[in-house]
């Protein structure tokens, strides 16, 4: 399941599963349908989530699209496994995981 939290200048994703082979579909749906209202999207991946490389490819494949209709596309975590992969992989440039503030 995929909580889905509307604010003002976004919409907010919580997927509650990882972002695994088999799984990623339902994120890639998600964002769509949100970046197709012109939205921005926030992703938020949980501290104990797990992505692999299937995850990697849907995620850096939403920010182009979402890019590609005028949007933006943010990750939130405050999940090391996932700052950690975002940096060994060299990603930072495409997209940036962003430390959640505490409380959040």
């Amino acid at each position: 399941m995929i909580e889905m939290e509307e604010r003002e200048d976004r919409v907010v994703l919580r997927p509650d599963f990882d972002l695994v082979a088999g799984k990623v579909s339902e994120i890639r749906e998600a964002v769509l349908r949100v970046a197709r209202r012109g939205r921005k999207v926030v992703l938020v991946l949980g501290e104990g989530l797990m992505i692999d490389s299937w995850g990697i490819g849907v995620v850096v494949g939403c920010q182009k699209t979402v890019q590609d209709l005028g949007g933006a596309l943010t990750v939130e975590t405050s999940n090391p496994s996932v700052i950690d992969l975002f940096e060994l992989l060299n990603l930072e440039s495409i997209i940036t995981p962003i430390r959640p503030a505490a409380g959040k």
